[in-house]
C-alpha cells in the first residue's frame, strides 16, 4: 500500500471548497495525473455518486472508476477508486480558517495479487504523484478564490472530458 497526506491552506471559504472537491470530475484541472474525469451518473451530487477518470500511470492511460462513499457538507469527503488490481481510497477533510479552508487531503493507493509485489516502487512514485497533485489543488483553488479569469489547470488545459472552457 502507498499513502499520501497533505494539508494544504487555501483562500477560499469552506463551503466554496467543499462543493468543489465533491464533485470529483474537477480533479481533473488539478492533479497532473489526471487525464480526464467526468461524471457518469445523473441527480444531485452525494453518496453513490460515481466518476469515470483515466489517469497516467507508469507511462499507461487506466481507467478508474470511483464512487463518492461519504458526503458530510461541508467537512468530510470520502472516494473510493478502482481498476483492474489496483484500489485508491481518498479521503477529504476540512475544517475553516478565519482566511478560508485548511484541507487534509489523505491518498492511499494498494495493488492486488502479484502487483503487490511492486508496493516499495507504487510508494516512491506516489510521493510524487501526490505531491504534484496537491501543488495543483492550491493553485487552482487560490485562482478560484481570487476569481481569476486565468485560473491554471493541470498541465495548462481543462482535461475533463467535453470540457471546452
Amino acid at each position: 500500500m502507498a499513502r499520501f497526506l497533505d494539508v494544504i491552506d487555501v483562500s477560499m471559504p469552506l463551503t466554496g471548497a467543499f462543493e468543489y472537491l465533491a464533485d470529483f470530475c474537477h480533479c481533473a484541472d488539478w492533479d497532473p495525473g489526471v487525464i480526464e474525469a467526468r461524471r457518469v451518473d445523473s441527480g444531485p451530487l452525494g453518496v453513490g455518486s460515481r466518476f469515470a477518470l483515466v489517469v497516467a500511470f507508469l507511462g499507461r492511460r487506466v481507467p478508474m472508476q470511483y464512487t463518492l462513499e461519504a458526503h458530510e457538507p461541508p467537512h468530510r469527503i470520502l472516494l473510493r477508486g478502482t481498476a483492474s488490481g489496483v484500489e485508491s481510497i481518498d479521503e477529504i477533510t476540512l475544517v475553516p480558517r478565519s482566511d478560508g479552508t485548511r484541507i487534509t487531503y489523505d491518498a492511499r493507493v494498494e495493488l492486488a495479487g502479484v502487483a503487490r509485489l511492486a508496493d516499495p516502487l507504487l510508494g516512491l512514485v506516489f510521493q510524487g504523484i501526490g505531491a504534484a497533485a496537491a501543488r495543483g489543488l492550491r493553485e487552482r483553488m487560490e485562482a478560484l478564490a481570487t476569481g481569476s479569469r486565468s485560473a491554471p489547470r493541470s498541465l495548462g488545459r481543462d482535461k475533463r472530458a467535453g470540457a471546452g472552457s
